[in-house]
């Protein structure tokens, strides 16, 4: 397990250093083993080590702090133009799910009571994790459409005038079709 969480990043760390894009680092099984292995390392903490699948469930404030400040990484930096996304930052993004999860699997009535404020976002996720595999197994096909590259490309041709406009608005792009 230790090999395959210490594998995928190495083997993510040397390809971009051998100049792989964004795409072969986030399709490629062996650029993404740790984030396979994190979730095998939670399913066997959860059956086999149930106390310290508590014990860290118990510190939920933190986790779930810490999963939402990291879960904004990719709204910072653009995936395809930093080096420390497809390295570093895809590391932070499986820990952070990982937290996620780890949360679901110890609160599983999490937002089916309580405070409106936490109760809504709750809900509105549990609806995306009922499509999310679907989502998942389309979303790459979408940009294929016909007109869409059309569409992207006015879209990200505001790069020059705001960097900031053009990744908010092929996000919004990517999220409405």
């Amino acid at each position: 397990l230790r090999y395959g969480l210490v594998g995928g990043f190495a083997f993510r760390v040397l390809a971009t250093l051998r100049g792989a894009g964004w795409d072969v680092l986030y399709y490629q099984t062996q650029f993404r083993m740790d984030a396979l292995c994190f979730g095998v390392f939670l399913g066997y903490l959860k059956c086999a080590r149930p106390g310290w699948f508590e014990k860290l469930a118990r510190a939920w404030p933190i986790l779930l702090l810490l999963a939402l400040a990291a879960l904004l990484l990719p709204l910072l930096y653009r995936m395809g133009h930093s080096r420390l996304i497809v390295t570093v930052g895809f590391t932070v993004m499986y820990l952070a799910f990982g937290a996620l999860v780890l949360l679901a699997g110890a609160y599983p009535d999490f937002g089916s009571r309580g405070p409106r404020v936490l109760t809504i976002p709750a809900r509105a996720l549990a609806i995306i994790g009922v499509y999310s595999y679907t989502i998942y197994l389309s979303h790459s096909i979408v940009y294929r459409l016909p007109g869409v590259a059309w569409l992207r490309g006015l879209i990200l041709a505001q790069a020059d005038f705001s960097p900031t406009l053009a990744t908010w608005g092929d996000r919004a792009l990517f999220w409405t079709l």
